[in-house]
């Protein structure tokens, strides 16, 4: 059956055949259903993930507002400036931390594993979470990263090896 076809009332009358307890939503609610369905259907979504969706929604719609016994909180508490600057610190403590770390590299194995360890920093979130500052930490990652490029000796130092 082809839904897009299906005026208001075909549709409304579509659903409640497939959705049980849409029956019992009064007039008001019964119209947002259709209406959604309608905007799901104009959006060219699946008929049955548009049925998924009636079904959940008049399950939602049907359920008491506050489960027996509980009590809804007054407010819901936002974490404190205080928190916020606490775990802002404590990024950057640790990026700087990691800077140290990568400018101390000096074996392969440290520089390959600081190497990765420089590109997985989330730039974005530094950004996003300390302003100026953790755009300055973007710019010594990048040269931290730019001193890590250099390539590294492998195997035993060249006075070690003219001793052998």
């Amino acid at each position: 059956m082809e839904l897009r076809r299906l005026s208001t009332t075909e549709l409304s009358q579509y659903l409640e055949a497939h959705v049980t307890g849409l029956r019992d939503l009064d007039e008001g609610n019964r119209d947002v259903i259709v209406r959604m369905a309608h905007r799901l259907l104009e959006r060219e979504v699946a008929p049955r993930f548009i049925l998924s969706t009636i079904r959940h929604t008049v399950d939602l719609m049907g359920a008491p507002e506050v489960p027996p016994g509980l009590d809804r909180p007054a407010t819901i508490e936002q974490t404190p400036s205080g928190e916020r600057q606490t775990a802002a610190r404590r990024l950057v403590d640790h990026t700087r931390a990691t800077l140290r770390e990568a400018r101390s590299a000096r074996r392969s194995n440290e520089v390959r594993r600081m190497r990765c360890v420089l590109r997985s920093i989330d730039r974005g979130y530094l950004r996003e979470a300390l302003g100026d500052e953790g755009e300055r930490l973007c710019g010594e990652i990048d040269t931290a990263l730019s001193r890590l490029m250099l390539p590294v000796r492998r195997g035993r130092p060249r006075a070690q090896r003219l001793a052998a």
